[in-house]
């Protein structure tokens, strides 16, 4: 809305225009039912590539000797030569030692689902009209490697469902009555870090850093 009569009645608020939202409302005639569901699915829209341990390694000897002014590898050739021989997985006795890790394929998955579904009642006489709708969306974050066997996953979930009714009635020739009830209830988990803490981990930590699982569980420090 954007002409001044129209704007009248919000006063200051309607100074830059005002957008308007009907929902759906019941019609004369028979009970209509719809019902709607859809399944999508999400995923990243790019993921960097990285390079692995052994060229990262090779690549860090070149900067610690170029901020020296002289040759001085912070890895041996030993140490490479195993990163190398790691990568091919021709030492796995020495994959704890001289991991090479994607970070990103660790803690996403390519894919995550998406549900949206909707039931819908209309209908009603001259007098009555009613419109009721129940709706659900679902969808499920892109992190891998969660925790099956508990209740609350630390994956992404947000779970939304809405429910309305919209009647409309004529009292009299003079006065109409409208009712208009909603609601929404939402139940959402998320892993206990910050959303940008993760990002900024899986794209800061090397492929050596540490290996993802060792005999005791985890890799890494507190500090990861």
């Amino acid at each position: 809305l954007k002409d001044a009569a129209a704007l009248s009645i919000f006063g200051m608020e309607g100074a830059d225009g005002i957008i308007w939202v009907k929902t759906k409302r019941g019609s004369v005639g028979k009970t209509k039912v719809d019902i709607k569901v859809s399944q999508g699915f999400q995923t990243a829209s790019w993921i960097p590539d990285f390079v692995d341990s052994y060229t990262f390694a090779s690549l860090y000897n070149e900067a610690m000797s170029n901020d020296a002014g002289v040759w001085t590898p912070y890895y041996s050739d030993t140490q490479l030569q195993l990163y190398r021989q790691g990568n091919t997985g021709t030492v796995a006795d020495y994959d704890l030692l001289y991991p090479n890790v994607n970070w990103y394929d660790e803690v996403l998955m390519p894919f995550a689902p998406s549900t949206n579904a909707e039931l819908s009642f209309s209908g009603g006489g001259d007098r009555v009209r009613f419109f009721a709708m129940a709706a659900y969306q679902g969808v499920s974050g892109l992190y891998a490697n969660t925790d099956p066997h508990r209740d609350e996953s630390s994956n992404m979930q947000d779970n939304k469902f809405n429910f309305r009714v919209n009647l409309d009635a004529n009292i009299s020739k003079v006065f109409d009555l409208k009712v208009n009830l909603a609601s929404v209830i939402r139940n959402q988990y998320r892993p206990n870090s910050e959303i940008s803490t993760v990002w900024t981990a899986m794209h800061t930590v090397p492929a050596n850093a540490f290996p993802v699982m060792t005999p005791r569980g985890y890799g890494g420090k507190a500090y990861y």
